[in-house]
């Protein structure tokens, strides 16, 4: 299920346009399959969510494609090393293409208060807060 539909990333999010819709819809597909792995699929339907729980998952969403559009599938690159701002990490990335999640989208995912303080895909550490 996507998150979001065209009009939302195009007219209300304001992302960058890769010109072809059909990517588009790819991208926004992927990105709404990966909020559904960080949430542990817990999100029946985005209205059964509060309306400001639908605006960072929109939002979330939005982020994740924007990032799959000025970086292509990044899911398909070799994953090696690690990288940390702060004390969020993600180990197994390395270079440009290998960031695998937008850190915007992890922020907004955080804040809905759907993902817990320590979000883990694949065994690597994407997100972490201080206590």
């Amino acid at each position: 299920m996507a998150y979001i539909a065209l009009e939302y990333y195009k007219t209300d999010y304001v992302g960058n346009d890769p010109g072809d819709n059909t990517e588009l819809n790819r991208y926004i597909a992927r990105a709404s399959d990966i909020i559904d792995i960080l949430t542990d699929d817990n999100i029946s339907s985005i209205e059964s969510l509060t309306v400001f729980q639908q605006k960072c998952v929109k939002k979330a969403t939005a982020a994740f494609t924007e990032y799959f559009v000025e970086n292509g599938d990044v899911f398909s690159e070799q994953a090696s090393g690690s990288e940390s701002i702060g004390s969020w990490s993600q180990s197994g990335a390395s270079g440009e293409k290998s960031k695998m999640l937008s850190k915007v989208g992890l922020s907004w995912l955080y804040k809905s208060g759907l993902v817990d303080d320590s979000v883990r895909v694949g065994g690597h550490e994407y997100w972490e807060t201080e206590e």
